[in-house]
């Protein structure tokens, strides 16, 4: 979130090092007002719903970061169990997509990080493994066969990547090889049909 507020020029409003001149201008002040309201925004649009209670009173951006700030800095050991438990119960979905999944266990990984309990990359390897289902065990039995310094989060990440996007690459071709076969068992009938109406007008015809 700090580097998102550098990154939009606003942090010096969250601190409280650009301040309104006392003798600003109508337009600096309004000019002031929106960058003041901008960063509150990005503040408060950037906590997940069970944090907003602590920003949701804040009259400006740096009340916000300071309510945040004791927050965190008051209950460190029971944020690092919440994000620590999440991170070690999290399963792959149905239905969820593997970007999603991966993106999902790093957040929590940076969470970790930010509260001073940072992860081992080896240990969040090993949660990206343990939570695949088990249609991803012959890639798990496969990554168990490589020595443990070549099973970086980079190379793991990329692996269970491309190895979703080829599950569903194949679904998606039997899917349609199916509509296929359907279509032309369909066509067969119709095809069939018409013969056999044809067949009986022309019958009717001749025992007129």
């Amino acid at each position: 979130m700090k580097m998102c507020l550098i990154g939009k020029d606003l942090w010096g409003i969250v601190t409280g090092d650009e301040t309104l001149n006392p003798g600003a201008t109508n337009q600096e002040q309004q000019k002031f007002r929106r960058r003041e309201n901008l960063a509150l925004a990005s503040i408060c649009l950037s906590v997940s719903n069970d944090i907003q209670i602590y920003v949701r009173s804040a009259r400006n951006a740096k009340e916000a970061w300071t309510s945040l700030d004791q927050h965190f800095e008051r209950k460190p050991l029971a944020h690092k169990i919440f994000y620590r438990r999440k991170l070690y119960a999290a399963k792959m979905e149905k239905g969820n997509s593997m970007i999603n999944h991966v993106n999902y266990l790093k957040t929590l990984s940076e969470h970790l990080d930010a509260v001073g309990d940072p992860i081992q990359e080896k240990d969040l390897v090993i949660i990206l493994i343990s939570s695949l289902p088990e249609e991803y065990n012959h890639l798990i039995t496969a990554l168990e066969t490589i020595a443990e310094e070549r099973l970086s989060w980079d190379y793991v990440r990329d692996r269970v990547i491309y190895e979703y996007e080829k599950l569903h690459c194949d679904v998606e071709t039997n899917a349609k090889r199916e509509m296929k076969v359907e279509d032309a068992f369909f066509d067969r009938q119709s095809t069939k049909s018409k013969k056999i109406f044809e067949a009986k007008r022309i019958q009717m015809f001749l025992l007129s």
